[in-house]
């Protein structure tokens, strides 16, 4: 969940979004998630060309346009990545058809950090970050554990005075990356999944261009209950939680991630 404080925008504001007992309905349909990339506009015809490098999901860097880079883009279909990481030479950017634009350094590192606060917070409490386009992050205090609904909370930090929307690039926050669950049952009864957002997350997201959560990118896996012939429960093999952690990258309108990547990638594509 995420709360962002305008200043002069609008009145601060609450919004829910860790998974708790009740979202389990929440499925995402990871056959529809990708989005495109728009081709890179350049209004001044005398400047050199934008330089670009392409990566795998996995962040596995397949080559460039042959400039100087200035955009990194993730070739999201498989098949096409294999065919560009065959080229000898520079890639064509007008033939890329499944690219999506990552967002600058600043904001992959920022989205690093967000992440490794909430694990070192215990996993059950939200971070929250404003990433400006100088680059500068303005980070938020860690949220309490639950609120009076039983949900996460997190407010974002406060665009800096003399700023407005316009001056930042994107928005990070997490949902907790722990999970708890009853030993008698099995039954899990806290998690969350930075791959769904929460129902006021798309309020948040419409004013920005990029929005970002971090966290588990998936559900848990569900406990397995052993029972004897009368129905008695006599092992609980645990449920195991989400392996992948990492980022979900959204615009201002989708419901649905556009991008997904595992910590492992973006620390690859970042050279870490």
């Amino acid at each position: 969940m995420s709360i962002i404080d305008y200043v002069t925008q609008r009145e601060r504001q609450l919004t829910d979004t860790t998974a708790i007992l009740g979202n389990t309905d929440a499925i995402l349909d990871t056959s529809a998630i990708l989005g495109t990339t728009p081709p890179i506009q350049d209004d001044n015809q005398t400047e050199q060309p934008v330089g670009i490098a392409y990566y795998t999901p996995d962040g596995n860097r397949i080559g460039t346009n042959g400039n100087s880079i200035g955009v990194r883009i993730v070739v999201t279909d498989n098949r096409e990545a294999r065919a560009l990481s065959r080229i000898r030479g520079n890639i064509d950017t007008a033939t890329v058809r499944s690219g999506v634009t990552l967002p600058s350094d600043a904001v992959l590192r920022e989205s690093l950090d967000v992440l490794q606060r909430t694990i070192d917070n215990g996993g059950r409490r939200e971070e929250a970050s404003l990433v400006m386009n100088c680059g500068k992050p303005e980070r938020s205090e860690t949220g309490p554990y639950r609120n009076e609904y039983g949900l996460t909370t997190v407010y974002m930090p406060r665009i800096p005075v003399g700023k407005t929307v316009a001056d930042v690039e994107a928005t990070i926050h997490s949902h907790p990356t722990a999970m708890d669950w009853e030993e008698e049952t099995g039954a899990i009864t806290f998690w969350a999944d930075a791959t769904v957002p929460g129902p006021e997350d798309p309020d948040i997201f419409r004013d920005f261009q990029t929005n970002i959560i971090v966290g588990p990118l998936g559900r848990p896996r569900l406990a397995v209950r052993e029972s004897d012939i009368e129905g008695n429960i006599i092992r609980i093999i645990p449920p195991q939680p989400q392996p992948n952690i990492g980022i979900a990258i959204f615009n201002n309108h989708s419901r649905r991630p556009l991008l997904i990547l595992n910590r492992e990638a973006v620390e690859r594509i970042l050279g870490m």
